[in-house]
């Protein structure tokens, strides 16, 4: 079975982590090493040869691969928390390769995202800092993207805020700003009216305050709220201050809580709050878009969402790909409807007969039995 090997310096980054940034032994080391790969996956671009010869120092410690993916038991089939195939697709993706079909160079470049996910702790965290904190700022969405704004433009936030108190000042608006909010592409600032009375006020002299902050027309935008007295304007950030929403947030999401296994992660809305959807309450769902806005990413985030919730061995994932550029990444999945992706013409009608036929074949099984839908049939009963 294929294991990674770390360095004496990884070792003991490892062991300090536990002793003093996690200050108690309960956790394991597999733990550590799982973070080190979140944290890689995090980063851009992904991680070249330079980190392979680690592998050849081979002074620190052997660790099953299959154990850092999720494996805790022998049987790694039936393991429920097994995130491989998940893996190998969110790589397939990142890297634009084949790694569910290509084993090998899977697994070559997890130990590279390994490798430099504890480089990049090593770098970042130090034994005397408080490394729930580290971890917050490094993981968590809204802490993420907060502490990503602190380093690319520290004053940001605060400098908007400034010029936004002086804009409704110059129209005569009296407020307190009690709360802001840093999202990867807006600033949201709850607004306290003094006088409710000067709500239209407000409203009717949003237009100045566009051009007092420089924004385009309509680039201020007015949001009510639930508390009384308040209201919310979001001010868009220039595209260069734009924060980009990392893959690895899906894995991040998967792995919180249980979810339904039609529960899909879309994303994040502007806020860095999570957008999930129910595919039982989209049984017909169109993605669409300009080319550039996102349909395709959107399309890898659902496939890879479905992974992540289903057991392999009970679901079944049917694609065609008419640009044959698409999908590829997924031709080497296990339980692909009958193992390949559809790109041809001939090749997708088949594929919707079929589809048709196993439609049919499932009805007639339910009315057969007197079940309604293919949730009342017992486990041992229902198909994927």
């Amino acid at each position: 079975m294929a294991s990674i090997s770390t360095s004496n310096t990884e070792e003991q980054l490892i062991r300090d982590i536990l002793h003093y940034g996690l200050e108690r032994m309960t956790e394991t080391k597999l733990a550590v090493l799982r973070l080190a790969l979140a944290k890689s996956l995090n980063m851009t671009p992904p991680p070249d040869d330079y980190w392979d010869k680690l592998e050849d120092e081979n002074s620190g410690k052997s660790y099953k691969m299959a154990r850092i993916w999720g494996v805790d038991g022998r049987d790694e089939q039936n393991n429920s928390k097994n995130y491989k195939l998940s893996l190998q697709a969110m790589l397939s993706v990142l890297h634009n390769e084949d790694l569910i079909a290509d084993h090998d160079t899977f697994v070559l470049y997890l130990k590279r995202h390994v490798h430099r996910g504890l480089s990049e702790i090593r770098r970042t965290w130090r034994q005397g800092d408080d490394f729930p904190a580290f971890l917050l700022q490094e993981f968590h969405p809204v802490f993420q993207t907060l502490a990503q704004s602190d380093q690319t433009k520290p004053n940001l936030a605060r400098d908007r805020i400034s010029q936004l108190k002086d804009a409704l000042a110059s129209i005569g608006v009296s407020a307190t700003i009690t709360a802001t909010q840093s999202g990867a592409r807006l600033i949201r600032a709850e607004v306290e009216l003094h006088d409710i009375n000067q709500l239209d006020k407000l409203q009717r002299g949003i237009h100045k305050l566009n051009v007092q902050l420089g924004l385009n027309e309509g680039g201020l935008m007015f949001n009510q709220t639930d508390k009384p007295g308040k209201i919310a304007l979001d001010i868009p950030k220039d595209a260069s201050d734009w924060l980009p929403i990392s893959g690895n947030e899906l894995v991040t999401w998967a792995q919180q809580a249980q979810h339904n296994q039609f529960t899909a992660w879309l994303g994040q809305n502007i806020l860095g709050e999570n957008v999930t959807i129910n595919l039982l309450d989209l049984p017909h769902l169109l993605v669409a878009g300009t080319t550039g806005s996102g349909k395709s990413v959107c399309l890898h985030s659902i496939i890879l969402s479905l992974l992540a919730n289903n057991d392999t061995k009970r679901f079944q994932l049917c694609l065609i790909d008419p640009k044959r550029v698409e999908l590829n990444q997924y031709k080497g999945l296990s339980n692909l409807f009958q193992e390949q992706v559809f790109s041809t013409m001939a090749g997708t009608l088949t594929c919707l007969a079929s589809l048709v036929a196993e439609m049919e074949s499932r009805n007639q099984m339910l009315a057969e039995q007197n079940y309604r839908n293919i949730a009342e049939l017992s486990e041992d009963q229902r198909p994927p």
